[in-house]
C-alpha cells in the first residue's frame, strides 16, 4: 500500500493489477510464485534499499521508524547544522514517542529519527529525543550545531540553570550533558511549539508505532 495505488490488495487483485499472470488459486507454489514478482516489482520502484529496510522492520513489528541515533553521518565537519528534537506521551504517563531532525544552515534535511521508546512522562520522552539526537551528532563527528526544542523545562535543566529535583529524570540529564560536552560548537534553545512542528510530527509517528 506504500509503493502501489489500487482499490484492492489481496494477492490476485494485485497480481492483476501490476500485470503479473495468475494461473490458479491458492496453491503455495503459484502463490510464492506471484508474491515473488510482486515483491521484485516493489524493490523496482524504490529510490534506494533503506526504504525496503524500513517497510520490512514496520511490518515485523519494530518499534524504529526511521534510523538508529547509533548510525554515523558522513557530514561536512567544517559545516553548521540545525537540530531540532520533541518528545511526546499519550497519557503523560502514557506511549512514548521520540522526534528529531537535523537540517544543513540551507534547510536540507539529513537526518530524521522517530520512534517507541515505551511508557513514560513527557518530560522523560523530551529527554530521550534530545539524547538521540545529540547520540547522531556525537558519532557523526559534528563540530558546530544549533538544538532547539519546545520544553524549556529540559534546555534550563541541561545547561545548569534549573535544578533537577525528579528522581527519574537525573540519570537524563547527566547523559544529556555528557552528550552535549563532547560537541565543541554547540548551543542549546527553546523555540515555542509551532515553531517545531517538524519534530513534534516525528514524535507523533513513534507513539503511533507502539
Amino acid at each position: 500500500q506504500k509503493i502501489f495505488l489500487t482499490e484492492k490488495y489481496n494477492l490476485q487483485s494485485l497480481a492483476i493489477s501490476l500485470d503479473i499472470e495468475v494461473f490458479g488459486k491458492h496453491r503455495a507454489y503459484k502463490d510464492a510464485y506471484i508474491l515473488y514478482n510482486i515483491f521484485t516489482k516493489s524493490l523496482k520502484t524504490l529510490s534506494e534499499i533503506e526504504k525496503v529496510e524500513e517497510m520490512i522492520n514496520l511490518n515485523r513489528g519494530k518499534k524504529r521508524l526511521i534510523k538508529r541515533d547509533t548510525e554515523m553521518l558522513e557530514l561536512d565537519k567544517s559545516a553548521k547544522y540545525r537540530g531540532f528534537f520533541d518528545g511526546a506521551s499519550a497519557g503523560n504517563p502514557g506511549k512514548m514517542g521520540t522526534g528529531f531532525i537535523i537540517l544543513t544552515e540551507n534547510g536540507e534535511t539529513i537526518f530524521e529519527g522517530a520512534e517507541y521508546i515505551g511508557v513514560g512522562t513527557n518530560n522523560e520522552a523530551e529527554y530521550q529525543a534530545l539524547i538521540s539526537l545529540l547520540k547522531v551528532s556525537v558519532k557523526s563527528e559534528v563540530q558546530n550545531i544549533d538544538i532547539f526544542g519546545d520544553s524549556q523545562l529540559i534546555i534550563k535543566q541541561v545547561l545548569g540553570e534549573w535544578k533537577v529535583k525528579a528522581e527519574n529524570l537525573k540519570p537524563f540529564v547527566r547523559e544529556a550533558q555528557n552528550l552535549y560536552s563532547q560537541i565543541p560548537n554547540i548551543s542549546l534553545g527553546w523555540i515555542r511549539r509551532e515553531k517545531n512542528t517538524l519534530a513534534d510530527a516525528l514524535s507523533k509517528k513513534g507513539i503511533d508505532a507502539g
